[in-house]
């Protein structure tokens, strides 16, 4: 998608910053110098001072409104907004992700969804289950060091004890720019 075109310990820093990965069918050309740009291409012309400008416009990138999820449903395969999860939960070797109160399958592995979709909004808070904490909508004290989540259909679901520091961190790392 991406063709960035910065001097070689620039260039490594802007791949890096904006999260992307330069492709030999690119579309999109990132450049400094006006003469790099291509014709033919979408080009961003910038200088390297204002990179986290350009970091925070390319946000669009990551978000998960235009990322969609292949998951099997009773009436058959379908595809879902990323955002619109509110949760995943595993069962042995089963994965569901929980949309509006339906349970959807997914064929993946938790750890890898985890992974995927950390930057999305995606945290875990058992073994077994990661929220999308854009779907919380209350965050209580439980026994015993746990916390408890009140997703906005009013679902609740508990931090173990042992995932709650990660969680809080997450959740400091979130606050809005």
């Amino acid at each position: 998608m991406f063709k960035v075109k910065f001097l070689a310990e620039q260039k490594a820093s802007v791949l890096k910053q904006l999260h992307i990965e330069e492709q030999s069918d690119y579309q999109i050309v990132l450049c400094e110098k006006a003469d790099d740009i291509e014709a033919d291409k979408i080009n961003l012309c910038f200088a390297y001072e204002h990179l986290d400008q350009v970091t925070k416009l390319m946000a669009f990138k990551n978000t998960p409104l235009s990322i969609k999820v292949p998951c099997t449903t009773e009436r058959g395969e379908e595809m879902v907004a990323l955002h619109m999860i509110d949760f995943i939960e595993s069962f042995g070797n089963e994965i569901s992700a929980s949309v509006n109160q339906r349970v959807l399958r997914i064929s993946s592995k938790l750890y890898k969804l985890e992974d995927e979709w950390r930057k999305y909004g995606f945290v875990r808070i058992s073994k077994s289950q990661i929220v999308n904490v854009g779907k919380i909508a209350a965050i209580k004290r439980g026994f015993n060091g746990k916390l408890l989540l009140v997703l906005e259909n009013n679902q609740h679901l508990e931090v173990n004890r042992s995932f709650v520091k990660d969680f809080k961190a997450y959740m400091e790392g979130r606050k809005p720019l």
